[in-house]
């Protein structure tokens, strides 16, 4: 199990330098992340993820958002520009009355969720289905955590402020924002 603790601490040191992340950037981390694992620890992967690897299953927590709406709050944490750092009683606990768990969930970020679920996939007596949840989960959102506004709360993490991305004010369809042009525009202009 201290194998798949090193996939976690991996992808930590390696996505702190990547940024983040529409699906092409999780990818990308992903990739950078696994051909960084020592041949025990691609084992201990193989056997949890079987023929796929960590790039692709990657975007799994934002296609599972739609079935599974209590997973929404994790990907990220509203930190306030004023606060002294994170606190976890302020920053986590969000209800929101269209996430109907978030009133019972006190581990509502993406801070909260990376710590849960690093000790589901060290529980050797977990179930195979449920450490197989954690490694997706923690692929994804140790690269959304350190795509800078997905830690902080004014303007809705940069979805509220309006930006013109390579002289166009349309982005996938509608007004660009700084967080899509960061997620996913600048990444995608690179290509």
């Amino acid at each position: 199990m201290r194998n798949l603790a090193a996939v976690f601490l991996l992808l930590t040191f390696f996505s702190s330098r990547s940024f983040a992340w529409g699906p092409k950037g999780h990818r990308i981390i992903a990739e950078i992340a696994h051909s960084r694992l020592s041949p025990a620890v691609k084992v201990q992967v193989r056997k949890l993820l079987g023929d796929d690897d960590l790039a692709a299953v990657a975007n799994w927590a934002d296609e599972i958002k739609a079935e599974r709406p209590e997973t929404s709050g994790w990907h990220f944490v509203d930190i306030p520009l004023d606060s002294a750092g994170f606190s976890a009683p302020r920053d986590c606990y969000r209800p929101d009355h269209r996430h109907l768990l978030s009133e019972q969930d006190h581990h509502n970020c993406i801070v909260d969720r990376i710590e849960m679920f690093q000790r589901v996939l060290a529980d050797e007596s977990a179930s195979r289905e449920k450490r197989i949840e954690a490694l997706k989960f923690l692929i994804h959102f140790v690269g959304d955590v350190h795509q800078p506004l997905h830690a902080i709360g004014e303007a809705r993490g940069g979805n509220e402020i309006h930006v013109i991305e390579f002289g166009s004010t349309e982005c996938g369809g509608r007004s660009c924002n700084l967080h899509f042009v960061w997620d996913i525009g600048l990444i995608e202009h690179s290509a």
